[in-house]
């Protein structure tokens, strides 16, 4: 069975529900599926497209003054902004908002200071980049956080990437 296809099929369920429920006015619901909608085109390769989507996200369960889905949304937008088309400036100001603010659990905030910590190092700001992923490696080990075997991976291929020393 070929994944995409099976992404194919989640988008386009997703996308019928969000339909029927923006006739319905069910914000906090409509919420939801433009999450699944976001996620799914992120996965699918359609980051731009996701990330818009996870935005919109945020508006319905804003409107609806639903603010942990607007949380989650929110949060959601840390992978389409880690890989997708989002300007590296952007992405900065973006994690910079999340840390800044109730938005994030401590195992998100750690997830937003390793985007941010890629973010910086696409910008050239080195140092920067090495004290975000520090401040990240802090927060993981003082409050005894675990990465997922992904996640794991993906520290272990990164830290195989070498940032140019200052000297």
């Amino acid at each position: 069975v070929e994944p995409a296809s099976r992404l194919e099929d989640e988008l386009s369920e997703a996308l019928e529900m969000a339909s029927a429920l923006e006739r319905s006015g069910d914000l906090p619901n409509l919420a939801r599926a433009y999450r699944q909608v976001g996620m799914t085109r992120f996965m699918l390769g359609h980051a731009g497209e996701g990330e818009a989507d996870l935005e919109r996200s945020a508006a319905f369960a804003r409107q609806a003054g639903h603010v942990d889905l607007e949380h989650d949304a929110l949060l959601s937008r840390l992978r389409p902004v880690a890989w997708g088309p989002t300007p590296v400036e952007g992405g900065i100001a973006f994690c910079d908002f999340l840390l800044s603010g109730e938005i994030a659990n401590v195992a998100n905030k750690a997830l937003a200071l390793h985007v941010r910590a890629l973010l910086l190092a696409m910008h050239g700001d080195f140092a920067r980049a090495r004290a975000s992923a520090a401040d990240a490696e802090a927060l993981i080990e003082e409050f005894g956080l675990q990465y997922q075997p992904l996640r794991q991976r993906v520290k272990e291929l990164l830290s195989a990437v070498r940032i140019p020393s200052p000297e």
